[in-house]
């Protein structure tokens, strides 16, 4: 009996953590920074073909975006991509 209340402690301990730790990225990824990858030579040099950007959401809720500020948005003929 002692056996079997220590491995549904351990199941229980391992639930809740993943639980806390998908919710904590999942913050994160809603509100505060996305990650995009980059594809094609259209930025080069400032970014190369498949490399990974970590964009920040935050600065856009607080003010406008100022010159030299690289954005992502959606592409009008696809919104399922997305253009810097």
């Amino acid at each position: 009996m002692n056996i079997i209340r220590k491995i549904y402690a351990f199941l229980l301990d391992t639930i809740q953590s993943i639980l806390i730790a998908a919710s904590i990225f999942l913050v994160i990824y809603l509100f505060f920074f996305r990650p995009f990858q980059v594809t094609g030579l259209s930025m080069f040099p400032n970014f190369q073909d498949k490399e990974y950007v970590l964009t920040n959401l935050i600065t856009l809720r607080f003010g406008k975006p100022v010159q030299g500020d690289v954005i992502f948005f959606n592409a009008p003929p696809s919104p399922d991509k997305y253009y810097i």
